[in-house]
């Protein structure tokens, strides 16, 4: 069945994945819609690097977008 990735805007200060209906989909195409939601604001988009030692961390909202598709497509490989 074919997925649908749905990842909200909202200018990466707010914004939420609970405003996609799903079901639109589901019904009538017979396709699944799947919503993530990432961190927003200072806690997601904020440039860590001059700031810390941990290198590593930088746009945490992003990361968890990337994050989200991996699985999503990991668990995609199996039947629904």
């Amino acid at each position: 069945m074919p997925v649908v990735v749905w990842v909200h805007g909202g200018g990466m200060t707010g914004g939420s994945g609970m405003g996609m209906n799903g079901h639109a989909f589901a019904d009538k195409d017979s396709i699944i819609c799947i919503t993530i939601n990432y961190r927003l604001g200072v806690f997601g988009f904020m440039y860590m690097v001059r700031y810390t030692r941990l290198r590593n961390i930088r746009h945490n909202g992003l990361q968890d977008c990337m994050m989200a598709l991996q699985w999503i497509r990991k668990i995609s490989c199996f039947r629904w």
